[in-house]
């Protein structure tokens, strides 16, 4: 409800949201403005915060039917190698982002990610550092999204992410509709462990009926299993790339094992 004679009235911000979901995927939606028409926007759309003055309400009084248009926020998921992280770690993992450009008639597209990483579609235009994308500047065709730098994209992309991290990061991917109104969609960068687990031997003790046999085990993403085996055959105990060892050890943990 606006009055007649009062300064500074406009569209309050009710904090909508909207959210659905398809073949197990959840979309969410901003709300960029209000239209006078249920099917089309050809006259236009109202700000979500449009200031209201004596002349709108003389036009719409007594009252006026508005209706929501929402932007689908671009689409951010994830495929990891392997599937399940371990402590948050993967070995690879891909980045599909997903826009739409239902009700945007000129929609722009942009993308930045926290973590440099290898896009599918490559992208010509840098805009800035900031938190929101600013003015582009002409840069050399590239796949190579640098850490932190906004890019203008052509549209759906995957993004590849295979070098060594120790925290996560976040992709931040933009749908502009050329005025002001933005629609974010944002994903998890996991850590990635590109090493392989390292064992160093600390002390090899032995009895008449025993060796237990002290190590160090230590990997970037944890240790997830762990055994011993031994062989009673001559060397070489490798061979064509298989393991000889033939029996297991009477006990084994994550700091040794005793062979009997």
């Amino acid at each position: 409800t606006f009055t007649y004679g009062v300064s500074g009235q406009s569209f309050s911000n009710k904090g909508w949201s909207k959210s659905t979901t398809s073949n197990g995927t959840t979309y969410t939606y901003t709300l960029i403005g209000w239209s006078e028409s249920a099917t089309s926007m050809s006259g236009g759309i109202y700000s979500p915060l449009n200031g209201v003055n004596n002349s709108y309400i003389n036009e719409k009084s007594p009252s006026t039917k508005l209706y929501a248009v929402w932007v689908q926020n671009p689409a951010v998921t994830f495929v990891h190698n392997p599937a399940t992280l371990a402590n948050g770690y993967a070995m690879s993992s891909v980045a599909t982002v997903t826009y739409s450009s239902t009700n945007v008639t000129s929609p722009v597209y942009y993308i930045k990610t926290t973590r440099t990483g290898t896009s599918s579609v490559a992208v010509t235009q840098s805009c800035g550092t900031s938190d929101k994308p600013g003015t582009c500047t002409t840069i050399t065709n590239t796949t190579v999204l640098t850490a932190n730098t906004w890019y203008k994209i052509s549209g759906n992309t995957t993004v590849t992410y295979n070098t060594a991290a120790t925290s996560t990061g976040t992709l931040y991917a933009y749908t502009y509709d050329g005025t002001s109104a933005m629609a974010q969609g944002t994903g998890t960068i996991p850590k990635i462990d590109m090493s392989s687990p390292s064992i160093s031997i600390d002390t090899v003790a032995a009895t008449d009926n025993n060796i237990t046999i002290s190590y160090k085990l230590s990997d970037q993403s944890g240790i997830g299993s762990y055994t011993c085996n031994y062989g009673k055959e001559e060397p070489p105990y490798i061979s064509s790339g298989n393991a000889n060892y033939s029996s297991n050890a009477t006990s084994v943990s994550t700091t040794n094992c005793t062979l009997s």
